[in-house]
């Protein structure tokens, strides 16, 4: 597995459109391939755009996507997952948020494609599409609240 952090960054205004309609592109500022891991620290990714699925990030099968004080904020996709798209994937959030961003179809926020999900001290909210958070498939998703 291909492991990748990065720390204290900024990813804006990317764009991922490609030439055919059957294959759109996807993933406007990242991404992921097969069996990869991404760990997202004090990041923040905004006004991107997708012409198919995954406006901020798409995460590819047998990936894991971790992301840690993240905000992923005001991106779009032409398809599904405007912040996020995830196939057989899984994600992990910690006091992140994923937030204003749309989708023309399903998953404003997040998209959830025979995934996982679980998020702490985190906060969806605000996306526009069909539904907001989409889950479809296998799925297992986990919103946990931490008080300590």
């Amino acid at each position: 597995m291909k492991d990748v952090h990065f720390e204290a960054l900024s990813l804006v205004n990317g764009r991922a459109f490609g030439d055919t309609v059957s294959a759109p592109a996807g993933g406007g500022c990242v991404l992921m391939g097969q069996n990869a891991s991404l760990t997202l620290l004090n990041v923040r990714i905004r006004n991107c755009q997708a012409q198919g699925r995954g406006g901020a990030i798409s995460v590819g099968s047998g990936s894991t996507l971790v992301i840690k004080n993240t905000v992923i904020s005001g991106n779009n996709a032409g398809l599904d997952g405007g912040g996020i798209y995830l196939y057989r994937s899984l994600m992990e959030s910690d006091n992140s948020s994923v937030s204003t961003n749309g989708a023309l179809n399903n998953g404003g926020g997040i998209y959830l494609d025979a995934s996982s999900m679980s998020a702490v001290a985190s906060l969806i909210y605000g996306n526009i599409a069909n539904r907001g958070v989409y889950v479809c498939g296998c799925v297992r998703v986990c919103m946990c609240q931490d008080n300590t």
